[in-house]
């Protein structure tokens, strides 16, 4: 946005931009008025009538009525139907005018109503690839605006994409507002999209806000949890030696805390980011510890996780077998608890392992069916990482060209997802299609350029 001085120094005429917004702004009525202030304190590009009924505490009829209005006088721009917009000097305008020191009150009270729906709406939209492990220990405040959140479909995946920007602005807003409690839990509520749609860069941003409000909170559990999921972020674009580090510290505080679920879950995570720089045994001994945790809890739902975890380890460093019978483990967890998430990995997994094993026919199927739930899910990583594996089977069967186009399909998903390693990976399985069609010189070409890759980003699996 240009800034509240911008508007004294645009003139048309006698008249400056600013006085023109006022005129418009007078033919409007008071609530129409009170609206348009108070939608000027909502950070993202475009917004709706829920979000417009949160911040003005009015009911949602009330809130399309009073949009209606606003769009009628030129102050609001609809440009789909059901979508709301600002110009940036007209948002300007409206939150020079809620500024003033008279409407400090109202505007804490309205960024707290417009953040704790913002807050349910992403949990409730996140469910469909979020381990309920996970939103279990974010300890969420109530719901100020039930009716907003909770009537009507629940907001999906798609919802998420939609409002992706204002979510990030959200955290921002948060923190700048002071409202530190709500900032780190906006930031972990996100984490599931942000992870598995591949939007790294926008994942470390919020969490590492969210991380400076937890200090400033001076919450210890918050600030381990923030340096847990930023770890993941780290992961996700290479950066490997600071997810190790945020992860570490995250392990020490939790063992501090007592808090033996939440500390079995960073075993868990710092057990991928060795796997991936081939420190086997130190992965499995992560792993070890994390389930020897949550068998002692009695807790299901980590079990599953730790599961996921072990058999790719294992499926990396070729130990098949092992691979499977913990798979199937993990299926069996997995329907019983009706997660389709952890159904989609397990499934993935046994397939993965039987293909390796040469079961090359039932190895097929299941990993079309898990293909086509992480498709629904959007989880491109695993999306990537599924075509490499039935791209695999094609070449194996004679049919390199085939293998090519499912590699590309999978260096697509993978640069979606943001994940680099993933792309290496993709890449070295795209030069060997490449070399089964003839083509000596193109693979070895790109096969050079992924071990250069794979050497800057240390990931000692694909530079093997």
């Amino acid at each position: 946005a240009a800034g509240p001085d911008a508007l004294s120094e645009l003139v048309a005429g006698d008249r400056s931009v600013g006085q023109a917004f006022a005129l418009s702004y007078a033919q409007v009525t008071p609530t129409a008025q009170r609206m348009f202030r108070l939608l000027g304190l909502h950070p993202g590009p475009r917004f709706d009538a829920v979000m417009a009924a949160a911040l003005a505490d009015v009911p949602m009829s009330e809130a399309q009525r009073l949009l209606d209005e606003l769009v009628d006088v030129h102050l609001v721009d609809e440009p789909e139907p059901g979508l709301f917009r600002f110009h940036d000097l007209v948002r300007d305008y409206a939150r020079q005018l809620m500024a003033e020191p008279v409407r400090a009150a109202e505007r804490s009270a309205a960024v707290e109503r417009m953040v704790n729906v913002c807050l349910h709406l992403v949990l409730l939209a996140s469910r469909s690839v979020e381990r309920s492990a996970s939103q279990a220990s974010l300890r969420c405040p109530p719901m100020l605006r039930p009716d907003l959140v909770e009537t009507g479909a629940p907001p999906s995946l798609g919802w998420l994409e939609e409002n992706r920007a204002s979510v990030t602005a959200m955290v921002r807003l948060a923190e700048a507002e002071g409202r530190y409690d709500y900032c780190w839990q906006l930031a972990f509520a996100g984490w599931s999209y942000w992870y598995a749609s591949g939007h790294p860069d926008e994942l470390i941003e919020a969490h590492t806000i969210g991380l400076r409000a937890a200090e400033r909170l001076g919450d210890e559990a918050a600030i381990a949890t923030m340096h847990n999921y930023l770890a993941s972020g780290y992961h996700r674009v290479a950066r490997y030696a600071e997810a190790l580090a945020s992860m570490e510290l995250a392990l020490s505080l939790r063992k501090r805390l007592g808090d033996p679920l939440a500390r079995a879950g960073t075993h868990k995570n710092i057990a991928a980011v060795h796997a991936i720089l081939g420190n086997v045994p130190a992965a499995l001994q992560h792993l070890t510890e994390a389930l020897n945790i949550v068998r002692r809890e009695g807790h299901d739902a980590g079990v599953t996780g730790v599961f996921n975890n072990q058999a790719s380890v294992l499926l990396s460093a070729g130990r098949l077998e092992e691979a499977l019978a913990v798979s199937r483990q993990h299926l069996m967890l997995a329907r019983t608890a009706g997660t389709r998430y952890d159904s989609a990995n397990a499934l993935g997994h046994i397939a993965m392992a039987r293909a390796r094993m040469g079961h090359g026919e039932p190895a097929l199927r299941r990993l079309r069916a898990a293909l086509a739930i992480k498709r629904r899910l959007g989880n491109w990583y695993g999306v990537g990482e599924l075509l490499n594996e039935i791209g695999a089977l094609e070449r194996a069967n004679g049919h390199p060209e085939e293998a090519m186009e499912l590699h590309r399909q999978a260096l697509l998903s993978m640069t979606e997802a943001g994940d680099r390693s993933g792309q290496c990976a993709s890449r070295n399985l795209l030069a060997r299609a490449l070399l089964d069609q003839g083509d000596t010189a193109s693979a070895l070409d790109l096969h050079r350029r992924v071990l250069a890759d794979a050497t800057r980003l240390n990931a000692r699996y694909e530079q093997a």
